[in-house]
């Protein structure tokens, strides 16, 4: 996660505040995604319970999750101090956190079903 603010940091325009400033954001990064977590159960049984799945209700969760999501970085890391955004970079950033996130667990749901599948 550290790496990957690092590589951000080679293209997005932003600094750390304090020494401790990249794992203060990874460890809010991660509150963030495990404060989705019930957001995403409840969302994603509405739209299997309704029927929207079949007309891309899937993206508009997914939509949804990452608004929430930039709405905490939003929220959280002002009153944190830890990181310093110079021109409107922070919302970029919370999206690439969020699409790197969104990304490892795809990955991991795909492990997890091949996983399934060889041990049938």
């Amino acid at each position: 996660m550290t790496g990957l603010q690092y590589i951000a940091s080679l293209i997005l325009n932003f600094e750390f505040v304090s020494f401790y400033g990249p794992i203060l954001l990874s460890i809010n990064v991660l509150a963030g995604f495990l404060l989705l977590i019930p957001f995403s159960i409840l969302l994603e049984a509405i739209v299997n319970y309704t029927g929207f799945n079949k007309y891309g209700g899937n993206f508009i969760v997914h939509i949804i999750q990452l608004s929430l999501f930039i709405f905490y970085m939003e929220f959280t890391i002002p009153r944190m101090d830890i990181v310093k955004y110079n021109n409107d970079t922070e919302i970029i950033f919370y999206t690439i956190m969020y699409f790197t996130f969104f990304g490892i667990a795809k990955i991991g749901e795909l492990i997890k079903k091949d996983d399934e599948d060889s041990s049938k």
